[in-house]
Order: C-alpha cells, then structure tokens, then sequence
C-alpha cells in the first residue's frame, strides 16, 4: 500500500514538495480554493476542495498530513478551526504531520543570532498569529499523540520567485542597512528537509 499525504494549502512550496514525494510512491492529495483546478493533474496530484466532505474523504486514507496554509486575525489556524475533530479522529494513523511555520516567530532580536531554543520577544501581528498557531498545533499534538514537525521557514525563493523576475517586472527596491543578513531558503532545499523528516521522523520538533 502506497503513502498518501494531504496537503492544506497546496501553493508555491507544495509544488515542489509533492514533486520529491512522488519519486517516493506517494498518493498527493493537495487542498485548494480555485475550483477551476480540481481533479486529477499530470503531475500526479489531486487537488480537492477546502470542504468538510472532501478532507474527511482524504484523511480518511492519508498515513502524512502536511499544513501549509497561513493563519488568519479571526479564526487562527484554518487547519484547526475547520477540522479539528476530524484531525483528532484519524489521529491514530497519522505516521507524520508537518507544520509550516515562519522565522517570523522570534520577533524582533535587534540582529542577534537566533536558533530553535530562542524565545519569541517583540512580536508583530504576524508573527503572533504563527505562534499563537504553532501552540495549538503542540498542544493538540501533545494530547493526541500526533508525530509534529513544526519547521520555521524562512523568506522563500525560487525559480519564478527571486530578485531577477521581480526585476524583469520592474519591481525594484533597495535595501541598504549597515551588517544586515537577509534570512532565505530556497524552496529546493525545503523540499528536501521535509523528505529528510518524513523519512526519519522526529515528533513534536521544530526546525530553523
């Protein structure tokens, strides 16, 4: 029998995602709100509505779950705010379960290195909402037994996400700021940490 994932939010990263989880056999169910884009895809993943009926269906037969939808002011996580109970009842055959979180979570450090162990300070509105989200991923994790892997990514880039197309767009900005490090990832190297995890899982984690 075939891994199957589901995938909340199946955008920019998912793509690339599913295309290393396909060379490992896996059966990709992804989530998206453009009906025009449901239905089975050449590349060998099935996109299916943000709806009660079509997760259940899915979760009903998915060994990994991946979350890669942002959390919103007024409902927090979307994941947990829809599907909760349903989350819970499969939970029992959940093998792996990752949450994409951001860098966003420690705040402001007034450019001082941070790592996994850093705490959270001077947090914006964003930053707050994927924290908040990040707890309650833990804390349902904790009580469920569920296999969490929270992963803090950083600003991605990519092909078709990078400084040359933003200035073959014309979308030019210049940032000058005295021994300042942007913090990147490409989206590749995401892909293959997710791999690298759901190979050899390492429950209730967080990784930088």
């Amino acid at each position: 029998m075939h891994p199957k994932i589901l995938i909340f939010g199946f955008g920019y990263t998912a793509r690339f995602v599913a295309k290393k989880l396909a060379t490992l056999n896996f059966q990709i169910t992804g989530t998206s709100r453009n009906q025009a884009l449901h239905g089975q895809h050449s590349e060998g993943y099935e996109l299916i509505d943000f709806s009660r009926t079509d997760i259940e269906k899915s979760l009903h037969s998915a060994t990994h779950i991946l979350v890669s939808t942002p959390p919103s002011e007024h409902s927090g996580d979307p994941v947990l705010a829809n599907f909760l109970d349903l989350i819970k009842k499969y939970a029992p055959q959940t093998e792996w379960l990752g949450y994409l979180s951001s860098t966003g979570v420690y705040g402001d450090h007034q450019g001082k290195w941070v790592d996994e162990s850093s705490p959270a300070i001077s947090l914006g509105q964003q930053g707050a909402l994927r924290f908040n989200a990040e707890k309650a991923w833990t804390i349902l994790a904790e009580a469920h037994h569920l296999p969490l892997h929270i992963f803090r990514i950083a600003g991605i880039y990519g092909p078709e996400r990078n400084a040359l197309t933003r200035i073959a767009q014309g979308k030019t900005q210049t940032i000058f700021k005295p021994d300042h490090f942007f913090s990147r990832i490409h989206v590749e190297d995401i892909a293959e940490v997710l791999m690298a995890s759901i190979k050899k899982p390492n429950p209730i984690s967080i990784s930088k």
